[in-house]
């Protein structure tokens, strides 16, 4: 099982490690404070909430590239829409679903 973890002072750093811990990706460093995965872990959303601008970054994991970008300009969050994120990407207006 892969994870993420965000760490460091802004702009922080975001490392993708394997299931041993190790480091296997460094997507770089950015104003970012959430991390998101999709249902089937293909696509991950790195993105900068609260009280950073809303930038997003949607990454392909397989084949670790940048795969879209889109900056939300207002966001409102509650239960109902909490794993929006999980059932599909929106990226630069087109609709991205996992296959």
């Amino acid at each position: 099982m892969e994870f993420i973890a965000i760490s460091g002072f802004m702009p922080a750093g975001s490392v993708l490690y394997d299931s041993s811990s190790v480091p296997k990706f460094e997507f770089g460093q950015h104003h970012k404070n959430t991390i998101k995965w999709s249902p089937l872990s293909r696509f991950v959303c790195l993105a900068g909430f609260g009280n950073l601008p809303g930038d997003m970054e949607i990454w392909d994991v397989y084949s670790l590239k940048q795969v879209g970008t889109c900056k939300v300009i207002k966001m409102n969050i509650n239960k109902n829409n909490m794993n929006s994120l999980d059932q599909l990407l929106l990226v630069d207006g087109l609709q991205m679903e996992e296959g």
